[in-house]
């Protein structure tokens, strides 16, 4: 399978590098420099591809949401893996138990870390700390190119995929 690169041309910028403000062939580019666009491209960087995180806001205000998320021990494990735990980890809050129910059955199912082995059952985490983390992993990868308060343009073209068999 080929593939033709994308190219697009960043918008000029005085804080942006010299060598992004004119045309920008990658492998991948990623519309959406938020936590998952973001999480897709630090789980990207040791491929060694050419990745563009194509972000409409500033870094600064992509990371200024006043929002806080629950996210599941598998996403906690994508964190871990990705080594960003550390930066993370003393920052949110271990939910010690959730109870499901529906309003047409009388009983409540509980989950324990007990059950599963864990120090917890879900966590939480503020916007601002997941994406700090995040800012941080992509900008430490030289392949990975956050190109923030830009757009996709005319000059962008989607890559043709040929199937060989």
């Amino acid at each position: 399978m080929t593939a033709t690169t994308p190219h697009f041309r960043s918008p000029v910028s005085a804080d942006r590098p010299a060598d992004l403000r004119s045309e920008l062939a990658v492998d991948v580019a990623i519309v959406g420099g938020g936590i998952v666009g973001l999480t897709l491209a630090a789980t990207l960087a040791p491929s060694g591809l050419q990745v563009a995180v194509i972000e409409a806001q500033t870094a600064a205000g992509a990371a200024s949401r006043q929002r806080a998320y629950a996210f599941s021990l598998t996403s906690a494990d994508i964190f871990k893996g990705l080594g960003l735990w550390p930066q993370i980890g003393p920052h949110i809050c271990h939910f010690d138990k959730v109870q499901l129910s529906d309003g047409d059955y009388g009983r409540v199912v509980q989950f324990l870390p007990t059950d599963l082995g864990t120090d917890a059952v879900y966590y939480g985490a503020e916007h601002g700390v997941l994406m700090a983390a995040l800012q941080g992993a992509i900008a430490a990868a030289p392949n990975i190119h956050y190109l923030c308060s830009a757009s996709l343009g005319a000059t962008f073209s989607l890559p043709t995929i040929f199937m060989i068999p």
